[in-house]
């Protein structure tokens, strides 16, 4: 039987799923075929509001490793389709992890705990 509360938390993971998925479809819109569109500012801002406070880990992470890549192997990071959809599907899965996955192994280990008690 599901309670109030997890039909509320099932409409929260399916609006937070969808407005991730209406960022990259808005940044895909707006984006120009220009190698320095500012398209991927919409997915950046997007992304790190809807995905706090791991996805701030994320794009320091990616930060840092686009200053190695340029300083260390002069390599130049240009904005296109496939680089929009990456950083797109890195923040997602940042986000799912901490919203939906980490979660869900919580209420199962205390679900488990409450069980066990019982039992005992």
């Amino acid at each position: 039987m599901e309670t109030r509360g997890e039909g509320f938390l099932a409409f929260i993971k399916v609006l937070w799923i969808t407005l991730t998925v209406v960022v990259l479809i808005a940044t895909l819109y707006y984006y120009d075929g220009k190698s320095n569109s500012d398209a991927d500012v919409l997915l950046a801002l997007g992304m790190l509001t809807l995905s706090f406070p791991i996805s701030w880990v994320v794009a320091a992470a990616s930060s840092i490793l686009g200053e190695l890549g340029s300083d260390k192997f002069g390599l130049l990071f240009e904005v296109n389709y496939s680089s929009i959809f990456i950083r797109w599907v890195c923040l997602f899965i940042a986000g799912y992890w901490q919203f939906i996955a980490i979660p869900r192994v919580f209420r199962y280990k205390a679900l488990r705990k409450r069980v066990s008690r019982r039992s005992s």
